[in-house]
């Protein structure tokens, strides 16, 4: 009801940013679904935190990528139904909100291969989604394609690690500085973004 949980996932937005910028692709930031050409008239207000063109994988449709940060717990304390007893049960709950209720436009374009739309939860504490690890992977192995090809398999690697580590620092101090009011959501970015 602050605002709070939809800022924190901002630092982790912006660091997924800069790995699609690393990985070798042209990023746009927050970008408007009525400038997609996807059929959106242009009095809808809804976007989109990252959107990365002129990458080889996906057939070299533009990725539209979607962050959502999501916690096992409801704002009274008490966790979401079955949370208690199936992992990431929240993380498939708001995805398959986020596919089906928020951007039906987006999955019909996936599916017309206009854009390859992506929803990318993870939960506070820690937990990754799948379509995480295999976005990190394909990007990893697209950058690794410009080292020589007996360093590819190290390079892909190296990549990927360092990414994780960046994703990883995002979402922690991000979720920390919803707790803390001296500590504002911009900075977690901004360390992440010095290293």
């Amino acid at each position: 009801l602050t605002g709070k949980v939809k800022g924190r996932a901002t630092p982790l937005e912006k660091t997924l940013a800069r790995v699609c910028k690393e990985a070798g692709g042209r990023v746009l930031p927050s970008r408007p679904l009525s400038q997609m050409r996807i059929g959106v008239p242009p009095s809808d207000a809804r976007n989109v935190e990252v959107v990365v063109y002129g990458l080889q994988m996906y057939n070299g449709r533009p990725l539209v990528l979607d962050v959502t940060m999501v916690s096992p717990l409801a704002c009274n304390g008490t966790p979401h139904p079955r949370a208690d007893v199936e992992p990431g049960i929240r993380m498939q709950v708001r995805a398959k909100h986020k596919y089906e209720v928020q951007y039906p436009e987006l999955v019909e374009a996936t599916q017309r291969g206009i854009v390859q739309f992506i929803v990318l939860p993870c939960e506070i504490g820690g937990r990754w989604g799948d379509t995480w690890f295999d976005l990190i992977r394909a990007l990893a192995k697209e950058k690794a394609l410009s080292a020589p090809k007996i360093l590819r398999r190290s390079a892909e690697f190296a990549w990927s690690q360092r990414w994780w580590n960046l994703l990883s620092v995002a979402a922690q101090g991000s979720f920390a500085s919803s707790f803390l009011q001296a500590v504002a959501l911009g900075r977690a970015a901004r360390r992440v973004g010095a290293w």
